[in-house]
């Protein structure tokens, strides 16, 4: 009958509302961060007030209160977000791309968010290696 549910499915519904507007962070008070990592575990840890900015401004993380952010992503759920938002095309050479590129490198303080990774293919990966986006693509 339409409308009845079995004992095993549930209606999921969103029981979280993030805000993006970081003017809510407290920048006085220790911020936490929670998420999951890639195995499926909770996990729970302190950041500064910058990197939590950062992860909201750039689309990796919500607002839940003044004093906590969620991650949305963990290492393999951004690959995949990224690979497929690009369509495994590689932004640099328009051929099939596999791996991830971060515009601004982590060694120079970007960070493993949407807005600053794009989609690549190995060799152009390797060849752009810690340089910046604009450098690389003025070259």
């Amino acid at each position: 009958m339409p409308g009845l549910q079995s004992r095993y499915e549930r209606i999921l519904v969103p029981w979280q509302e993030y805000k993006f507007d970081t003017s809510l962070l407290d920048p006085f008070q220790e911020l936490v961060i929670r998420g999951h990592s890639t195995r499926g575990y909770r996990y729970e840890n302190i950041i500064s007030y910058d990197k939590a900015k950062l992860l909201v401004e750039e689309g990796a993380a919500g607002i839940v209160h003044s004093k906590l952010i969620h991650n949305f992503f963990n290492r393999n759920s951004l690959k995949k977000f990224i690979l497929e938002r690009d369509s495994y095309t590689c932004h640099y050479c328009g051929f099939y791309g596999d791996t991830i590129d971060h515009k601004v490198p982590k060694s120079k303080g970007g960070a493993s968010t949407p807005a600053n990774c794009v989609c690549a293919c190995i060799e152009c990966n390797r060849t752009k290696a810690d340089i910046r986006y604009e450098e690389y693509l003025h070259n």
